[in-house]
């Protein structure tokens, strides 16, 4: 618990609420939770299921008019009609990807869309009458938001400057240099939201960055003060002794987490290990646990490989990792894509190493999951198939090697992702 009332009312602007069954969702979860409700209220955009944090007061918003949502649709129907007036290259529209359900694949630089930027740009911010009313009940001190997009920090900074409040930015990843395509056409949209980040981060408060590596990079690009609060875990334990293996026959790997942004071929990697063991007398399950929509868009790919289950709640989640062997965490060797992720920590890397499992990442070294591992020399990583048999060979037959690798990990995310201390440098930022 903290150790004294937060004097802060924020008003979190973002995609999607506290309890969405997502990174944001989840991240935002461990964060708040115990702060009282009264202290928290909540506008978002995107339909979508929410698994917990119902206590939070919430309410969705369009971030545009009606009318120009019929304007933007006519957009889209004009730019497919003139596809073949320009070049695809010019536009970045036409682009061939290995699952259209790959949504964050397509929002990717090498995917965007010049005319979704400029969407963005002249996109009117309506802040209907009712969430004014709503606003004005709740009296803001401070607005909280992860971003997105243009549009999500014009509406959050309207709301902060009509409603006089501090704006504070929490940034999980990078997804501003990706969101906009990088041709020329897209300068002005690429220019402007720029600005935009600018002037928030360097309006006096702190700001907040989901993975160490960021806060230099955010500072040398838009300036500013930043703090490192990420997903969170809630230890109440001191116990650092490794639970056994349990007796049994097979040896469990497990990943939770998404298949998109092409993760899903680096899974095939792991899968084609554990195949290639087994042949020779192993007894290795490998489960993954993955939202259904995209579990329907890859199955195809990965069901000779691996054993496919529905997502789970968190607490249910917890529990198949500590009774697992080995957890894993992939990332695509896509340039395009690890530019998207090259930021980045998953939600999932706290609550891997305090699950007192091994934990093993495979993917490129320039993403940030590789480089927060490897700076604090915790976990293993390899981007490297035959490397990647090897450390499975050595993890399944060396029980010590396993208990110490579990134990480090442990003692690590013990500090760094407890609880209280990260709600508490949250609170320090939010306050006023």
């Amino acid at each position: 618990m903290l150790s004294e009332e937060p004097n802060f009312r924020a008003l979190i602007v973002n995609p999607f609420p506290i309890g969405a069954n997502n990174p944001t969702g989840i991240t935002m979860r461990n964060n708040f939770k115990g702060l009282k409700p009264n202290r928290v209220f909540q506008i978002y955009f995107h339909e979508c299921r929410i698994i917990d944090g119902n206590e939070y007061k919430s309410i969705k918003a369009n971030l545009s008019l009606s009318l120009f949502k019929k304007i933007k649709l006519r957009t889209k129907k004009f730019a497919d009609n003139i596809k073949n007036v320009f070049p695809p290259h010019l536009l970045n529209i036409n682009k061939k990807i290995d699952s259209k359900s790959d949504i964050k694949l397509i929002n990717t630089g090498k995917h965007g869309s010049v005319i979704s930027s400029w969407v963005d740009i002249v996109s009117p911010i309506y802040i209907s009458p009712e969430i004014k009313k709503k606003i004005i009940e709740f009296r803001p001190t401070v607005v909280y938001t992860q971003g997105y997009n243009l549009r999500v920090l014009k509406y959050a900074s309207r709301i902060a400057s009509d409603f006089d409040c501090k704006l504070v930015l929490h940034t999980l990843d990078d997804w501003m240099t990706p969101i906009y395509s990088d041709n020329f056409l897209a300068s002005i949209p690429r220019e402007m939201l720029k600005k935009k980040i600018e002037k928030i981060v360097n309006n006096g408060k702190k700001h907040i960055v989901a993975n160490p590596i960021l806060i230099d990079e955010m500072k040398n690009r838009y300036g500013g003060d930043y703090a490192f609060v990420m997903n969170c875990v809630d230890l109440n334990t001191n116990n650092l002794e490794i639970n056994k293996r349990e007796m049994r026959k097979s040896f469990r790997i497990v990943y939770a987490g998404g298949l998109m942004l092409e993760r899903w071929k680096a899974l095939i990697d792991i899968g084609k290990c554990v195949e290639s063991i087994n042949s020779t007398g192993g007894n290795i399950i490998f489960d993954v646990y993955s939202p259904n929509e995209q579990i329907a868009s890859y199955k195809k790919y990965l069901d000779k490989y691996m054993n496919l289950h529905e997502y789970v709640d968190q607490d249910n989640l917890i529990k198949i990792m500590s009774n697992c062997d080995l957890l894993v965490h992939v990332e695509s060797f896509n340039e395009n894509v690890w530019k998207y992720t090259k930021f980045s920590l998953s939600t999932k890397v706290p609550e891997c190493l305090t699950a007192k499992k091994p934990f093993l990442y495979y993917g490129p070294k320039e993403v940030g999951v590789s480089k927060f591992l490897t700076l604090n020399k915790i976990g293993l990583c390899t981007n490297n198939v035959d490397e990647l048999m090897t450390m499975l060979d050595l993890i399944i037959n060396d029980n010590k090697y396993r208990d110490d690798l579990a134990l480090k990990g442990y003692i690590f995310a013990k500090d760094v992702f407890d609880k209280e201390k990260m709600q508490s440098i949250l609170v320090n930022c939010l306050n006023t």
